[in-house]
């Protein structure tokens, strides 16, 4: 939850650092970012074949770069109020 989470934040940062008007942000036509956090993300996503971000499917970003974990996150949380916790 917590690296979710943090992803989540990260990103929408980025996000609104390189696109805030835009549909979505090519990753190829941005400057180098100067923050050392938005440069491992650019690398990140371009690393995992992500070209263009698009803002409203952050879920599928988080997916895609995460190795799954809003699956394993949706699966714990069922689990946890499966079992009353």
């Amino acid at each position: 939850m917590y690296l979710y989470i943090g992803l989540n934040r990260a990103l929408t940062d980025f996000i609104e650092t390189y696109g805030k008007d835009e549909d979505f942000i090519d990753l190829e036509s941005i400057s180098i970012p100067e923050n050392g956090l938005h440069i491992k993300l650019r690398d990140l996503m371009l690393s995992k074949n992500i070209i263009e971000v698009n803002p409203e499917k952050m879920d599928e970003l988080i997916q895609t770069i995460s190795n799954g974990i809003v699956e394993k996150y949706t699966d714990s949380v069922r689990e946890m109020a499966g079992n009353g916790n």
